[in-house]
């Protein structure tokens, strides 16, 4: 059975309430809470659990972050993300958890250039406001929303939250929220991922499936041109009918890219919303697969195939060349490899149209 994981970074000032968070997410007492303290070690510490049988979250938590420990902090995290072979940290993490406590009723400047940076960089940021039963809660939670949305932070991914039920002198206390929410983003946040990069990986792949249809292409050029032959007119033919058969293999093998690639997306969407057997596909799926791929991209590339492979085909024209039949065997080679190539960039220039469809059509599936 095949789990779909999202990588999430819980990051945030000591006693931000990342340790109560993280338990209250998990459902069972993952670290140690503190009052007014730094409750995590130095280091980066990673945490998963099921949320159902087909998703998993992964939460790597963080020691507090402070202004003058703020490189070295970043440094730990850098680290991380090159142990996973990434680059940045959008490449491996798919939501950041900022924590910010609002009983301390205040974003710390430092704070606010961090989140800037980070959403510069792509990342996808939930800032997560704790200890959201507390006095003045409400009145906090809307200067602080007012802040982080100048800072360019969407106003559905500030989610408040309370992880720890607090008990009254009276015995009563209020209740727990904000998991389902935060859980809702946290899924939001991998369907981004999944829906900015599938495309992209389909395009690269149907890009390579070009490059090697064409260098075949060139090879046989090279294997059925010679100097025996050059002149002839059925050798060309063959070669033609040869030529397009790869560039035809070649269409079909791109379309089944963007169906697996198709399919495979809206499988993960189905985890993520746990509706039933992703791999069991209703007849409402399948027509919102069939919606999803380009839908005249075959017959488009069919049409611009035979039109283009006819053009492949050419006569030799006697009297050009003929004391050199070396020079005229390669200039009789080049001039068919290049045709080819007008058909292969033809096929190249279809791939942004398909790649944008596609991504359109994923956006349109809702987490």
């Amino acid at each position: 059975m095949e789990i779909l994981t999202a990588n999430v970074l819980l990051i945030g000032r000591s006693a931000a309430g990342k340790s109560s968070l993280l338990n209250y997410l998990f459902g069972q007492e993952i670290e140690r809470t503190g009052a007014g303290g730094a409750c995590t070690g130095r280091g980066i510490f990673e945490h998963s659990f099921m949320v159902h049988e087909r998703f998993r979250l992964r939460v790597s938590d963080t020691w507090g972050l402070e202004p003058d420990k703020a490189e070295e902090w970043e440094e730990l995290i850098l680290q991380d993300i090159r142990r996973h072979d990434a680059g940045r940290i959008a490449d491996w993490y798919h939501t950041i958890l900022y924590c910010i406590n609002l009983n301390t009723a205040r974003i710390e400047e430092f704070e606010r250039g961090i989140l800037r940076r980070l959403t510069a960089e792509g990342n996808h940021i939930l800032v997560v406001l704790t200890h959201a039963d507390c006095a003045g809660a409400a009145e906090t939670t809307a200067a602080f929303r007012t802040l982080l949305l100048q800072d360019g932070i969407p106003a559905d991914s500030i989610v408040p939250v309370c992880s720890v039920v607090r008990k009254t002198i009276g015995g009563t206390g209020g209740n727990q929220f904000g998991r389902e929410l935060l859980l809702d983003r946290i899924r939001e946040g991998l369907w981004e991922r999944i829906v900015e990069r599938a495309p992209g990986s389909a395009r690269a792949e149907a890009e390579a499936l070009i490059d090697r249809a064409e260098a075949a292409c060139a090879a046989y050029a090279e294997k059925y041109i010679t100097l025996f032959n050059m002149h002839s007119d059925r050798n060309y033919q063959k070669l033609n009918r040869i030529c397009g058969e790869v560039l035809g293999r070649c269409l079909s093998d791109v379309q089944r890219c963007y169906e697996d690639r198709v399919t495979e997306s809206v499988r993960f969407y189905l985890q993520l919303v746990n509706r039933g057997d992703p791999d069991g596909f209703s007849a409402n799926t399948k027509e919102r697969i069939e919606h999803a791929i380009p839908l005249n991209f075959r017959k488009n590339w069919e049409e611009k195939i035979s039109e283009n492979v006819r053009g492949i085909l050419f006569s030799f024209v006697p009297g050009v060349n003929i004391l050199f039949p070396r020079r005229l065997l390669q200039k009789n080679r080049a001039r068919y490899v290049n045709r080819v190539r007008a058909v292969t960039r033809k096929m190249r220039a279809s791939l942004p149209e398909a790649e944008s469809r596609l991504r359109t059509s994923l956006e349109h599936l809702s987490v």
